[in-house]
């Protein structure tokens, strides 16, 4: 018997059950809706957040980068300092008081350069740390559509309740994940037309409680899981 090809929804239908869900009006609609076209256009350049493996080794490398870059040492004589980090010099003036005050604005620049390798040194070790990534390919549109949703789920305070299938949180996974192309919601509403038969509607349930365990165990990952821009 020849498979039947699921239905597919459009944005709009999409956006108004997720709207539906999170009890939400106009105000939130746009957000929703670049959330929705984020998902269709996003699905096919991989996962979100990379290939675990990756990013670690990537991490370390950059980790290691601006720890060799803490050892360099500036000449003793000269002003390199305060060429490499102070304004932009006129020749004209080389006064006392200008000397002084390139001197101060190459020191401010080089602490506010100096923060900013910290905040980057600490967030390559979140990535280690979290095991931020995916394992190659597996999984990836579940993870990509709970990392949506719960994101959704915060801006309008629902709780990130994953092991409920009726929950907010796991309902706006689930169209996400639909609108990555799985069709999660659409086979099962096609699946009650009698032109379908009963087999066919059997197999549409086993496979929909396949992909909602699936969206269970990444909705549960998610969910439990800090953000990288906790830092």
């Amino acid at each position: 018997m020849r498979a039947i090809e699921p239905q597919s929804r459009t944005t709009d239908e999409i956006v108004a059950d997720i709207i539906k869900v999170i009890d939400g009006g106009p105000a939130i609609e746009e957000y929703v809706r670049a959330l929705v076209g984020a998902c269709r256009f996003l699905k096919d350049f991989g996962p979100f957040e990379g290939n675990r493996k990756a990013n670690e080794e990537f991490a370390h490398d950059m980790i290691k980068w601006i720890d060799d870059g803490r050892k360099l040492r500036f000449p003793k004589h000269g002003m390199v300092f305060e060429i490499l980090f102070g304004p932009k010099q006129d020749a004209s003036d080389n006064s006392p008081e200008r000397l002084h005050a390139v001197a101060q604005q190459a020191e401010a620049n080089y602490k506010d350069l100096s923060d900013r390798m910290q905040v980057l040194r600490q967030r390559c070790e979140l990535i280690i740390e979290r095991e931020v990534g995916v394992h190659g390919s597996v999984g990836y549109l579940q993870v990509s559509a709970a990392i949506g949703a719960r994101g959704l789920c915060e801006k309008v305070g629902a709780p990130l309740a994953w092991s409920s299938s009726t929950s907010t949180y796991r309902m706006v996974a689930g169209h996400l994940y639909e609108a990555m192309g799985q069709n999660v919601c659409s086979v099962m509403r096609a699946s009650s037309s009698a032109d379908f038969g009963k087999t066919f509607a059997r197999s549409s349930r086993r496979a929909d409680r396949e992909t909602d365990r699936a969206l269970e165990r990444a909705c549960k990952f998610i969910a439990e899981r800090p953000l990288i821009h906790d830092v």
